[in-house]
């Protein structure tokens, strides 16, 4: 056999660049698939994480209302809010709530801003929060920590979970979990 025939026989052959058919099909489907499982557990994140904020948001407000009572010696009211400037008097509080200094104890934010202790806001809550009756206009707390109204029930929906959050009479509020099986 000559020489030039057997170089020609084992020949380097160059690298492949690219991917075939068959590899590409492959890496595919094992991203469908993973986009399939991922997309709806990060859904179920992105709902707990805003159930988490919402419910973590109502209770330190009322626990910095309470203290700023008992600091200032005088009222300090929490409330349902649109604005962030107002008390909104009903019973929804899923767009957010003020934390203000309220010495008449009549749940209205005198005309300085100085007296807003903080706002809390939700653009486009994926969640309700709405108070019973008893807390329809706010929560006043006294240099003492106790509240007007005695008591009352904050319910929590989104599209998993209700939850309830009780106001006792001494100011403290408690999350309670009840999941919805059915929606």
């Amino acid at each position: 056999m000559p020489i030039l025939v057997m170089q020609t026989m084992f020949k380097r052959r160059k690298p492949q660049q690219g991917v075939n058919l068959i590899e590409l099909v492959v890496a595919m489907s094992i991203a469908a698939l993973s986009l399939t499982v991922g997309v709806p557990a990060f859904v179920d994140l992105r709902v707990s994480s805003d159930r988490s904020s919402a419910l973590i948001e109502l209770v330190a407000a009322a626990k910095l209302a309470r203290s700023e009572a008992a600091l200032r010696g005088e009222a300090v009211s929490v409330c349902a809010s649109v604005n962030g400037t107002t008390c909104s008097n009903s019973n929804n509080w899923s767009t957010g709530w003020i934390v203000f200094r309220d010495p008449n104890r009549d749940l209205v934010v005198a005309s300085s801003s100085a007296d807003i202790i903080k706002v809390v806001r939700f653009d486009n809550p994926r969640f309700t929060i709405a108070s019973d009756r008893n807390i329809n206009g706010g929560i006043t707390f006294s240099l003492f920590g106790f509240t007007t109204p005695t008591s009352g029930i904050f319910s929590y929906k989104d599209a998993q979970t209700a939850r309830t959050v009780q106001l006792t009479y001494i100011g403290r509020l408690h999350i309670l979990e009840t999941e919805r099986e059915s929606l």
